[in-house]
């Protein structure tokens, strides 16, 4: 592939994708345009810039590059320091800012195959006796369809569990084969849907996405170049309600205006909360 067509298809997608292809990723892109090129019969990369410059074709190829070119790579808890935090501190002050309206709103955005999801889920189960005195709602999205499909069947193998303690997943999953699957109890709590971070419009009424109490985006913002970043973000903080928290991972929104968020540091990670008016 020449050079001028493979600064061409990167500029593309990072424009129009929203995804960043770093000095270390370019090899895996030739790849992929190769496989790309074979998937949809197109002789030459000039014809894929065509491609992707076209309204129709970007639609068609946003799901297949961004699930090519990121890992998608999860497992339950991951993060240990962030889950600490959210256990002991974040979540508990939620709950008693919510304990009028006995409601609380979660989305965890980027979700790949819901491990995260469902662990927001357990902590819940673990903080509140009676869920059935909420009105709790846990939304988990990715632009990964089949990721979706596997996070609503709720079947994992042994590589998810390595951010679990033995204990909780004896309480939360049983045994199938070579497998183990969710209770109901947790897995009917949370919702999933596909959604695409970048070409999406959120705040969304239409799917209930709106005035949530806490957004996670974890290790997402790294593959995505500083306009993509600023402007999730911004769509961030008009979706968290007044007081709503937004975790990323570790510095991943480091030097970028914070606009309606302002920043509260703990020792195991920097959050952000949603403010009345924004700083200037």
């Amino acid at each position: 592939m020449e050079e001028i067509h493979l600064k061409r298809i990167k500029s593309l997608i990072a424009s129009q994708i929203g995804l960043l292809i770093r000095e270390q990723d370019v090899e895996l892109l030739r790849k992929v345009v190769a496989e790309r090129l074979r998937a949809l019969n197109l002789s030459s990369a000039e014809q894929y810039c065509q491609l992707l410059g076209s309204e129709a074709g970007i639609r068609h190829e946003r799901e297949e590059l961004a699930v090519l070119l990121s890992a998608g790579e999860t497992y339950f808890f991951r993060d240990s320091g962030q889950h600490v935090l959210l256990q002991d501190r974040i979540l508990p002050e939620l709950l008693e800012r919510r304990k009028t309206q006995r409601s609380l709103r979660i989305w965890s955005a980027a979700c790949a195959s819901g491990e995260e999801a469902y662990s927001l889920a357990i902590l819940l189960d673990e903080l509140i006796s009676d869920q059935s005195q909420w009105d709790i709602r846990i939304l988990g999205t990715d632009i990964n369809r089949h990721a979706i499909e596997k996070a609503r069947h709720g079947i994992y193998t042994e590589w998810s569990f390595r951010g679990m303690s033995d204990e909780r997943r004896q309480r939360y999953f049983h045994r199938h084969k070579d497998a183990w699957v969710l209770d109901d109890s947790i897995r009917s709590r949370v919702t999933f849907q596909t959604g695409d971070l970048v070409a999406d419009k959120f705040p969304d009424y239409a799917v209930k996405l709106y005035d949530m109490d806490l957004i996670l985006c974890r290790n997402t913002f790294i593959y995505m170049p500083p306009k993509a970043i600023s402007h999730i973000a911004d769509k961030f903080a008009e979706t968290l309600a007044v007081g709503g928290i937004l975790i990323t991972g570790h510095g991943e929104l480091y030097a970028h205006h914070l606009g309606q968020l302002r920043t509260r540091v703990f020792p195991e990670s920097i959050v952000y909360q949603k403010v009345v008016a924004p700083f200037i």
